[in-house]
């Protein structure tokens, strides 16, 4: 719906001669990235009203918006092999932990 809008936009600039043709698929990607954004934020201050809850929400926005600024993003193969590798290591050791877990209960415990 949000493309579909968009693509009316930049063609009606297109045809007003408002931009040049080989601009086109910057425009829709600029218009894009702003519409996700400003719908991300505006969810998430929506949310955190009806909470109420809009000083951690504030809060949990200006360090989740200043990190994702510093790392960019993430590509889909690699934060999935990433996450696959990380279960798997994660799976290889579980009864190791168990043992360690088990091991400061006791302790603790007595």
């Amino acid at each position: 719906m949000i493309e579909k809008l968009i693509l009316r936009i930049v063609n009606q600039m297109e045809t007003e001669s408002i931009l040049e043709p080989e601009e086109k698929d910057e425009y829709i990607y600029a218009y894009t990235t702003f519409c996700e954004e400003i719908l991300t934020l505006g969810t998430v201050c929506i949310l955190g009203v009806i909470l109420n809850n809009v000083p951690n929400t504030l809060l949990f926005l200006s360090f989740f918006l200043s990190l994702r600024k510093r790392t960019g993003g993430f590509h889909a193969d690699i934060f999935l092999n990433a996450i696959l590798k990380l279960y798997l290591y994660m799976y290889a050791y579980i009864y190791v932990e168990d043992c360690l877990f088990n091991i400061s209960v006791s302790y603790y415990v007595c």
